[in-house]
């Protein structure tokens, strides 16, 4: 039996190798032997945050039970520890990236990136942290009213506000697993951020005496790259495919 995360990370599958009858071909003697291929079947799953129950379980020998839930245990591990080590490094949020074919080449010169993690297993890396916003005091000057200060943010933090807020839109989006891209979220909450995207839009365009065309020169290119990175990797994958969510997260 083999273990592994699926792709969000979310769940361990057990799989095993089957053979399977494919056909029969004449031997040398003259009778005919059949020709077996070998397939992997899933045997069960459950959640990494939980114990594992259920009576394929339970029919397993103590120690194989024991080797799986210790693997399941350590990938949890990893996992939690690169969050805190996100947290202090001052990054929140993202999803945690499992190895897979593609994985070398997109994350393979990532600082944390775990050269010896196999297929299936937790790469070190968490896809989409992002900083967190920390507001800075400006001091008053010495004759305004008391000696409070006034927490302000910065344009650079805000502009990073606004992709969490993307991300935390994904996020809520993920959520309802049972819809799908086109109706995870209703037409009332999409105007509604339609509405809130177009004040930022006209701050930055016609508050500034800016035209469109001048930003989209420079950056079409570079945000392109940047959404088609976000909708192959974890739970942004959900934006690009037409299945339910559930079972987008699931695979």
């Amino acid at each position: 039996m083999q273990a592994r995360l699926n792709s969000s990370a979310e769940e361990v599958v057990v799989r095993k190798t089957v053979a399977r009858p494919t056909g029969k071909i004449k031997g040398v003697s003259g009778r005919e032997r059949k020709i077996f291929t070998n397939t992997t079947k899933e045997v069960f799953r459950w959640r990494i945050d939980e114990s594992p129950s259920g009576p394929e379980f339970g029919q397993m020998a103590s120690d194989k039970w024991w080797e799986l839930e210790s693997w399941a245990w350590d990938q949890r591990r990893k996992i939690q520890e690169a969050y805190e080590r996100n947290l202090e490094e001052g990054l929140v949020g993202g999803s945690p990236v499992v190895v897979s074919d593609k994985t070398k080449k997109l994350y393979g010169d990532h600082p944390h990136y775990d050269i010896e993690a196999k297929v299936g297993e937790f790469s070190g890396v968490i896809a989409g942290a992002r900083q967190r916003l920390i507001k800075r005091d400006i001091e008053q000057h010495e004759d305004a009213e008391t000696n409070e200060s006034a927490a302000l943010r910065s344009p650079e933090e805000i502009a990073e506000g606004l992709r969490s807020a993307g991300l935390d839109l994904i996020e809520a989006m993920a959520e309802r697993r049972n819809e799908t891209r086109r109706t995870a979220l209703s037409e009332d909450e999409l105007l509604a951020l339609y509405k809130a995207e177009r004040v930022i839009f006209y701050i930055i365009t016609r508050g500034v005496d800016k035209k469109q065309r001048e930003y989209e020169k420079e950056t079409r290119a570079e945000i392109e790259e940047v959404y088609r990175k976000l909708t192959k990797q974890g739970k942004g994958r959900i934006l690009r495919l037409k299945k339910k969510i559930g079972e987008i997260l699931d695979e």
